[in-house]
């Protein structure tokens, strides 16, 4: 086959593709035309009574009736229970699935289910809907003179801003240093702050008259005024602080007694695999306790800590330089 016939034959079967697909269609259309016009029959006719839902905590008014409420997943749910039945079968049968629950119903805001939104949903009467409609209308119009108004107040600021003289920036600036500067003229402590001062002075003086009024009755148990028991208190942790420090100094001049004695060797360090020297020295911990004598990597980039026992030294006087 040629190239031209090739294309020929190209052309031929795009051409039966498009005459066969629009028969499809037109087929698919004349089989469900009547469908469809029961459909629109349907629509016409539940569309005509309004309903009134509970929804969210407030009513809305669907002029369409319940036929305008959607829903989640509905095809792919409710086409499980047709089943390949059709006609009355198949309505029963989905219908029997809807006030089962298999569905769940968007009203604005709200997720009923099939009986959730029956409860809450009524049809009114026709005196009630011609209030509702005169209502409405009324806020429709005044809805729509609020946007003219709005419209024409945007339009009347537009004009001034282009009408209005200009601002010099000099001037900007002298507006609000003045402003600035006076504030800070008057500025005062928080209300916090004022607040903690004054608690602060009627504690101190509550402690004081507490103070003289021990003092007066010369008890000799210690003063229970907070002032006292604060002093107290800062004794007791000075006291104890430098008990620590005694101790931190016991324990650092114990330390350096077994520094001074501790002898030098020569090792090869296992994780760095140089030869260094270093001195024999137990692990000290934490909490000022001994644990195995070891020898510590003098290397800055190392540093590894290995016992003793574990390794081949030799002994030397001190580090070399």
């Amino acid at each position: 086959m040629t190239k031209l016939q090739e294309a020929r034959q190209r052309v031929r079967e795009a051409e039966a593709l498009e005459a066969n697909t629009k028969a499809k269609h037109e087929a698919e259309d004349k089989a469900q035309a009547p469908a469809q016009a029961a459909l629109e029959r349907w629509r016409k006719s539940v569309s005509k009574q309004p309903v009134v839902i509970l929804t969210a905590g407030s009513y809305r008014v669907l002029p369409t009736g319940l036929a305008a409420v959607s829903g989640y997943g509905w095809d792919y749910e409710l086409r499980k229970h047709l089943d390949g039945q059709k006609g009355k079968a198949a309505e029963a049968a989905v219908a029997a699935a809807i006030l089962g629950g298999a569905v769940t119903m968007n009203v604005g805001g709200g997720s009923p289910k099939c009986k959730g939104l029956a409860a809450k949903t009524r049809v009114p009467d026709a005196a009630s809907l011609r209030a509702w409609r005169a209502a409405h209308e009324k806020v429709r119009k005044a809805e729509a003179a609020a946007r003219t108004a709005r419209e024409a107040e945007v339009a009347a600021i537009r004009a001034a801003f282009d009408a209005g003289a200009k601002v010099a920036a000099e001037d900007v600036a002298a507006l609000f240093a003045k402003g600035y500067c006076l504030l800070q003229a008057t500025a005062k402590t928080s209300t916090y702050g004022r607040d903690h001062e004054i608690t602060t002075a009627r504690k101190t003086k509550e402690a004081a008259i507490a103070h003289l009024a021990h003092v007066q009755s010369k008890s000799k148990d210690p003063c229970a005024c907070a002032t006292c028991e604060n002093d107290r208190a800062v004794a007791e942790v000075k006291t104890r602080d430098a008990e620590r420090q005694r101790e931190r100094a016991k324990a650092e001049a114990a330390w350096q007694k077994i520094v001074d004695r501790a002898p030098w060797r020569e090792f090869t360090c296992p994780s760095c695999a140089k030869v260094v020297q270093a001195q024999v020295l137990p692990v000290r911990t934490y909490a000022g306790e001994y644990g195995a004598m070891s020898l510590k990597c003098p290397t800055p980039m190392c540093g590894r800590t290995t016992p003793a026992a574990s390794l081949r030294t030799k002994p030397v006087k001190a580090a070399a330089a």
